[in-house]
């Protein structure tokens, strides 16, 4: 399965697609406008490294190798990408596992929807 994201948004130009996706980000956004970071600094010290985990694994899928989570576009993800993730995590994983997973993933484009990085429609 491939799903590949070449819109730009900003001055953040993506090449993504699920499985072995090409992520170009020339450059990245800084901590306290990147989502991920954003909503792992709401976390209490023992939540955190869970939840920066499950974001490496998504991060995982998107990149098809270990990828770091603060340099995935998660702005750039919409409803298909979501559903393909959902998806992918439903297959590998046991259903507490992937909960946890996509928890971790709505909490960061929850903070990429109050930054103003993600639209109201596409949130």
């Amino acid at each position: 399965m491939r799903i590949h994201i070449l819109e730009g948004k900003g001055t953040m130009p993506t090449g993504v697609q699920i499985g072995t996706m090409n992520l170009a980000i020339i450059e990245p956004l800084p901590l306290e406008r990147n989502p991920a970071a954003v909503y792992l600094a709401t976390l209490a010290s023992g939540s955190r490294r869970t939840m920066h985990q499950a974001l490496q694994v998504v991060a995982s899928l998107l990149v098809g190798g270990k990828s770091d989570p603060l340099a995935v576009p998660w702005h750039a993800l919409r409803y298909q990408h979501i559903a393909a993730i959902r998806s992918q995590l439903a297959e590998r994983f046991a259903p507490a596992t992937a909960n946890k997973v996509l928890c971790a993933l709505r909490g960061t484009l929850r903070e990429g929807w109050r930054l103003g990085l993600i639209g109201e429609a596409d949130y």
